[in-house]
């Protein structure tokens, strides 16, 4: 077995995570449930790379998709690591974060990249949610993750993304905005991502709701 494998491999050994191994595809797979979401978790690995990649079990109706596509492209602006991939045919949402290795991986940077890709991937749903099923623009979907008032986006039918007028950069919060949302919200480095989400692979019983003041995660 390679080593960046070895490593991904024991780092999930160490937090005692149920997952599989597909040596032939150097790949670690696991599943997760957090505060918004059910996901799953392929980690791959080689000398030269480490690559994280999510599947939030989310799909948005066909008729939503381009704004959803939209959506996708607004968020990963806001993104400091990593970006969300859009397979606009089948609705579904895929989040990558991969970096290059200069030598051998170190645990602390297996841990980093596995929460943040969890994080984003779990708060990515509510604006996606907003998107498909309540009608929301891409932009105030985003906006309602800082808290913003309900009732400037559910009835607003005067206002369109199209209009000359709009103002597009108003709309995309800054990545200084997401870090500070993300620290409001209990988000800390220290954090282990073992009790910031639930592994669920193959758990005989439904996964435990995942208190949101336990997620940990600082960029």
């Amino acid at each position: 077995m390679q080593q960046t494998l070895k490593a991904i491999k024991e780092h999930f050994d160490h937090h005692s995570f149920k997952y599989s191994l597909d040596e032939d595809d150097s790949c670690v797979r696991s599943e997760f449930t957090g505060k918004n979401c059910y996901m799953k978790l392929e980690v791959r690995g080689d000398e030269s790379r480490l690559h994280v990649s999510v599947y939030p079990m989310i799909i948005a109706p066909r008729k939503v998709r381009r704004q959803i596509a939209e959506l996708v492209l607004r968020r990963n602006w806001t993104l400091p690591f990593g970006r969300f991939d859009y397979q606009i045919k089948t609705g579904k949402v895929i989040f990558e974060y991969a970096t290059m290795l200069a030598g051998p991986v170190k645990d602390q940077l297996i841990q980093d990249m596995i929460g943040f890709s969890l994080t984003a991937s779990d708060e990515f749903v509510p604006a996606h949610s907003l998107v498909a099923f309540a009608e929301a623009s891409p932009s105030d979907a985003l906006k309602s993750e800082l808290d913003i008032d309900d009732e400037s986006f559910a009835d607003d039918d005067e206002e369109s993304d199209d209009d000359d007028g709009t103002d597009d950069s108003e709309s995309i919060i800054s990545d200084q905005d997401f870090r500070t949302l993300l620290l409001d919200l209990g988000y800390d480095r220290a954090g282990d991502i073992g009790t910031a989400f639930e592994n669920v692979n193959d758990m005989p019983e439904p996964p435990q709701d995942i208190d949101p003041d336990q997620l940990g995660f600082d960029f």
